[in-house]
């Protein structure tokens, strides 16, 4: 399975409000969430074949570490909620992409594109503002 036929993103942390607003935006873009606290085993990472790794803030990367180089293969790209502040630090933990307030679809799908997750509704969603005018 290539990374373009993955369709999971593994969401992990604890922030209710972001969890729901990624959800949103997973499904809107014809993905999946898994909600996890904390960084699953190395076996269930695999076994959920993700797309992307989205974590909800640097602390969340931090607490993961240094498992996510063990937990995540090379080819699953990591996410990071943090503040412009917090960049430097999170691609030094191994984040491929950081995502920055404020956050709209537009910035999820820039995100997903920028560490080649596919989206399947990437045409449906002009097709919805096609039929919406």
């Amino acid at each position: 399975m290539t990374r373009t036929e993955r369709t999971t993103i593994l969401f992990v942390g604890d922030d209710p409000p972001l969890a729901y607003l990624i959800e949103r935006y997973a499904q809107r873009s014809g993905h999946r969430l898994h909600l996890a606290k904390t960084l699953p085993a190395p076996g269930e990472v695999a076994a959920l074949a993700a797309a992307v790794v989205w974590f909800s803030s640097l602390a969340s990367l931090e607490a993961a570490q240094p498992r996510p180089a063990e937990a995540v293969s090379n080819d699953v790209p990591l996410v990071v909620w943090a503040t412009v502040t917090d960049t430097a630090r999170a691609y030094e933990l191994g984040a491929d992409y950081c995502a920055l307030h404020p956050f709209t679809y537009q910035d999820f799908l820039t995100a997903l594109a920028a560490v080649g997750a596919a989206t399947t509704a990437e045409s449906a969603t002009g097709e919805r503002r096609a039929s919406a005018a």
